[in-house]
Formats: C-alpha cells, sequence, structure tokens
C-alpha cells in the first residue's frame, strides 16, 4: 500500500496530507500540530483550526437524537422503534439507521454506513467548518440546559 502525498502547508513549513472529502471533487488538507487540527478546503486565504477535543466532544458529548431533532425539517425522519431511537439514512434513503447511545454512533442496517453528528451534517451537504460551528451552538445549549436541570432543586 502506498503511503498518502505529502504537501506543503500554504501557511508555513509544516507538511499535510490531501484526504478525500465525501465528494470526490473536494479536499481537505489536514495537519496535526500539537494539540490543534488544522482544515483548510485548499484554499490558501481560508483556514480554520478546530482543537482535537473540540472535534471529539462534538462526536461524543452531544447526543445525536438532539441534533437531529436540532435540524428540524432539515434533519432525516426520526422515530423511537422498539425502545430504540431511528432515522432515515441520508445515504441509501431507509429507516434502518439506529442509535447505540453509549458510544453515540448510528449504523444504517442497510448500506452499513456509520454516523456521528459531523458525518450526518456532511451527508446532508453542510460544510465541515459550518458543521462544526453549528454543532458547537448546539453542545453549548445542550451543556447549559443540563446543568440548569441538575442545579434546579424542587421544593
Amino acid at each position: 500500500m502506498a503511503a498518502p502525498r505529502r504537501q506543503s502547508h500554504a501557511c508555513g513549513s509544516q507538511d499535510g496530507y490531501a484526504i478525500p472529502d465525501v465528494r470526490p471533487h473536494f479536499f481537505i488538507r489536514m495537519i496535526l500540530i500539537g494539540p490543534r487540527l488544522y482544515l483548510d478546503h485548499l484554499d490558501p486565504g481560508r483556514v480554520i483550526a478546530f482543537s482535537a477535543d473540540l472535534l471529539r466532544r462534538l462526536r461524543n458529548d452531544l447526543p445525536m437524537s438532539v441534533t437531529i431533532s436540532a435540524l428540524g425539517r432539515e434533519g432525516p425522519p426520526s422515530k423511537m422503534r422498539d425502545g430504540r431511537f431511528v432515522f432515515l439514512c441520508p445515504s441509501c434513503g431507509d429507516m434502518l439507521v439506529a442509535l447505540n447511545p453509549r458510544n453515540n454512533l448510528a449504523h444504517c442496517f442497510w448500506c452499513g454506513k456509520n454516523f456521528n453528528n459531523i458525518d450526518l451534517l456532511l451527508s446532508l451537504d453542510y460544510d465541515f467548518s459550518d458543521a462544526v460551528a453549528l454543532l458547537e451552538s448546539w453542545l453549548r445549549q445542550y451543556q447549559s440546559q443540563r446543568s440548569k436541570r441538575s442545579t434546579t432543586t424542587p421544593k
């Protein structure tokens, strides 16, 4: 197996890897420097930094059911079936995507695709940086609502 092709980064001497995104004509350059993950869309004027911890929190700490309900009509139809949260697969269009609440990952039993929050928004044609910003705001709202619920005591 051949090693990925190295490319020089537009903002300095750091090297990056060209990694194909969901769309075959679109490439993302990823450079991991210390605790920060830098992503740019091969546009030298647009370099955005996301911490690895932020991306982990967006995948793990924000329940996918919260993300789908926040999307509203833009998101896939969803329901509870046999005690499990299921939704319509954005890839194949079948209602066989089940969410595992222990690891916050969804799996389509028809096409075999796996989803986390970021993957879900990318499959709904959101730009990566827009998806991260949107999920970050929803995560802040979700955590503030949870902290309000846990601090209020009934009289």
